[in-house]
C-alpha cells in the first residue's frame, strides 16, 4: 500500500507485533485549529492527532 499523509476522517492501521490495529483520525490539531487561529492557547498540542480507535486486534489485513 502506498503512503500518504492522512487527512481527518481517514481509517488506518498499525501493524504492531505482526498483528494489525485500525483507527480513524478525528483531529488534526495543526490543520484544524493552529492553522484557523495562531494565537489560540492550543499550541502545545501541536504535531498532535486525536484518534479513535477500533475495538479488535486483527491476525491478517482483509
Amino acid at each position: 500500500m502506498a503512503k500518504k499523509k492522512l487527512v481527518e476522517g481517514d481509517i488506518f492501521y498499525v501493524k504492531v507485533n505482526s498483528k494489525y490495529i485500525f483507527a480513524r483520525l478525528l483531529l488534526d490539531v495543526d490543520s484544524r485549529i493552529l492553522k484557523h487561529e495562531p494565537e489560540h492557547n492550543c499550541k502545545f498540542f501541536s504535531g498532535c492527532y486525536l484518534i479513535e480507535v477500533y475495538k479488535g486486534i486483527y491476525v491478517s489485513f482483509p
